[in-house]
């Protein structure tokens, strides 16, 4: 299975990085703010709609802007509680890192049950609240689904996703039915319903091109032959990548001088423990023309206590073969020697684990 696209595929690669002056924009995150945007538009327009009064405007904006304000926060620091140990020895990890799946899932809980907590109290109707957040889901997820189509990473399943979305939207505003209205069970129904349907399609296409397409050349985009090199480590001697095949691999790009390098180190490291009794080898390239001294990457290695393998890109031309344009860079090469994947800034244990478990 190709786990995400690279440039020369038709499309843009959702992991990219956007340079934006000083800041590293991702993607991935510049789109879900455009719909997030769209889907709080979407929403003012549907009370527009139905003339709600600044009253009830505010009865159904605040609250969710609110509970959305503290599930964002909470997923962001929920490694805290997740992974209390690791984030207290690693505390930079909070400023890279998120608390993924998991820590959507505690930001969903409290959610609901804060929302649920002031229907209760204020005696609202019931499905106020989920009718509401039901329009800018509808609303934020057409709007992603057809920016994954124009920027050519979503094909047919994103535009069968994106006009579901707009659909329900509008069946949703057509009637001037204000949120938590009569009809809003049956729409609220059937989206989970078609959410349901969409996403075992989505299960079964993904499954279905579990293999990479047509005969790989060497190169360094997904899906071709990883691009072989050899390089010195550490301690002298010469490592090469082509000596690894048989083994998934996980080259990693960093610098001693690079801040999400220092934050990703530990999740790298964890990881390494653990996945090399899976027979997963892990390579730490460190972009050394960057750097001052190859002594100052050691002081590193021995400060961070790491154990995978470290090799020098003294002239930087590994770096310039693969592309590296931020740091850290991370790429997910499979048994064959094929690249599946690639990660360009920090990657967190959880996002390594469940990338080389889709490989196996």
């Amino acid at each position: 299975m190709v786990l995400f696209k690279y440039d020369g595929t038709g499309g843009i690669n959702l992991n990219d990085i956007l340079f934006l002056g000083p800041l590293l924009v991702p993607v991935r995150l510049l789109l879900l703010g455009v719909a997030a945007l769209a889907g709080y538009a979407a929403l003012r327009y549907r009370l527009h709609r139905i003339d709600a009064d600044a009253d009830q405007r505010k009865r159904i904006l605040d609250p969710l802007g609110h509970v959305s304000f503290a599930g964002l926060l909470i997923w962001k620091f929920s490694p805290l509680v997740l992974d209390t140990r690791f984030v207290l020895e690693h505390p930079l990890s909070l400023l890279y890192y998120s608390g993924g799946n998991r820590g959507l899932l505690l930001a969903a809980i409290y959610a609901a049950a804060a929302l649920g907590y002031k229907t209760w109290k204020n005696k609202l109707p019931a499905l106020l609240f989920p009718d509401g957040a039901l329009t800018f889901a509808l609303a934020a997820g057409g709007v992603y689904g057809l920016l994954l189509v124009i920027v050519g990473n979503g094909g047919l399943f994103a535009a069968i996703a994106s006009a579901a979305g707009f659909i329900l939207y509008y069946a949703q505003i057509r009637h001037k039915q204000p949120p938590g209205g009569r009809e809003s069970g049956n729409l609220i129904t059937a989206a989970i319903v078609l959410g349901l349907l969409l996403g075992i399609v989505q299960g079964m296409v993904q499954t279905d091109r579990s293999a990479v397409p047509g005969p790989p050349g060497v190169g360094v985009r997904v899906g071709d032959i990883a691009a072989d090199f050899t390089l010195t480590s550490l301690e002298g001697k010469p490592v090469q990548l082509s000596d690894y095949r048989g083994k998934n691999v996980l080259i990693n790009f960093w610098a001693t001088w690079c801040p999400p390098c220092k934050a990703e180190m530990p999740h790298v490291e964890k990881f390494f423990q653990e996945a090399q009794q899976q027979g997963v080898a892990v390579i730490g390239v460190n972009l050394t023309n960057t750097e001052s001294s190859a002594d100052r990457v050691n002081r590193f290695v021995q400060q961070q206590q790491l154990t995978f393998p470290i090799v020098l890109d003294s002239s930087g031309q590994v770096g310039d073969l693969y592309r590296v344009r931020a740091y850290p860079t991370s790429i997910v090469i499979d048994s064959s020697g094929t690249i599946r994947g690639k990660f360009q800034g920090a990657v967190s244990y959880d996002r390594l684990r469940k990338t080389f478990r889709d490989i196996r």
